[in-house]
């Protein structure tokens, strides 16, 4: 699974827009060592681009399946793909349908993550808890 360019780009960009860039690490070898030592239960900075990064992941094999994890798909735009112009049930409404467009797919899976990467944020008093 790979987060295609357009996609990693919108990630990074919601990221700087949630004002949480400076804690993003400096470059993919540190962003790896990060991820090592949280693997080994070792102290690593939170790094909320990595934090999307693993979130969309999740998500991706959640709804598309194993698959994903042994291809070079975008799991954003596989969503995409399956997901938008498709009629789900309201549940607020059951005797009506919702229809979701691209961008609604696409915002969601890449404002979502950054969405909860900021309240992680906020918590840990990384950032603000207004900005």
């Amino acid at each position: 699974m790979k987060i295609c360019k357009k996609h990693w780009a919108m990630l990074i960009a919601a990221v700087k827009e949630r004002g949480m860039w400076h804690l993003v690490a400096a470059d993919g070898q540190t962003a790896m060592e990060n991820t090592i030592a949280e693997l080994n239960n070792e102290e690593a900075p939170y790094d909320p681009l990595m934090a999307c990064n693993w979130m969309v992941f999740h998500r991706g094999i959640s709804d598309g399946g194993l698959y994903f994890a042994a291809s070079d798909l975008c799991p954003i735009c596989e969503a995409m793909i399956h997901t938008a112009n498709v009629e789900f049930p309201n549940p607020d409404h059951p005797d009506q349908k919702d229809v979701y467009t691209e961008a609604q797919v696409e915002s969601f899976w890449t404002n979502g993550p950054a969405d909860a990467a900021l309240q992680v944020c906020q918590e840990k008093g990384l950032v603000p808890s207004k900005q």
